[in-house]
């Protein structure tokens, strides 16, 4: 449901436990993700268009008929959340093409159901979790094939190649600054 028309288009009101939205024009229209955080919604592409997700219900919101990667941050309006904006971006970022670096394997959460079976070398290799959009029910398990990352809410998961979790230190991993600061990383 359309709040109010901006300056080109429409700004849309998204809540993981709100209506779906039908009617969505990426190049002229707006969501407004309003007091959602990081803890209770996380952005999602989904078979039937980009969501906002609960984490730990599931519920999903989804705009119809458009994936995250026909979105620019300019589809946004400003983003109170610090961590839910630097997920949003990361996850668009994703969506629009980075350039990979060496020794570097991508975590994602925004890709449901994706799994990613990678070599991992913990001696050269980092895990970069710029890309990933929340930090609700990730787990780090080891299995027969290697380490787990996972995201329970999503079902998106990591999986590192032929090493354990006692392979790994603190230098293999990568985060942006409210990962680390809010979910206390460091500790």
């Amino acid at each position: 449901m359309a709040n109010e028309a901006s300056a080109t288009g429409k700004i849309f009101q998204i809540t993981s436990d709100g209506a779906d939205i039908t009617g969505f024009d990426p190049a002229r229209d707006k969501l407004d993700l309003g007091p959602v955080t990081v803890h209770n919604g996380i952005i999602v592409d989904t078979p039937t268009g980009v969501g906002i997700m609960n984490p730990w219900s599931g519920e999903v919101a989804v705009v119809v008929g458009v994936s995250l990667g026909q979105l620019t941050i300019d589809n946004f309006v400003p983003v109170i959340n610090d961590h839910l904006r630097e997920c949003l971006s990361g996850a668009l970022a994703w969506e629009h093409g980075i350039a990979a670096n060496d020794h570097t394997v991508y975590a994602r959460s925004h890709e449901i159901g994706q799994i990613d079976r990678v070599p991992f070398n913990p001696a050269t290799d980092t895990v970069d979790f710029r890309y990933f959009g929340t930090r609700e029910q990730i787990y780090m398990t080891d299995n027969p094939e290697g380490v787990v990352i996972s995201n329970s809410g999503t079902g998106q998961a990591l999986i590192l190649l032929g090493v354990t979790t006692a392979d790994l230190k603190v230098e293999n991993f990568l985060f942006y600054f409210a990962e680390v600061r809010e979910d206390r990383v460091a500790l």
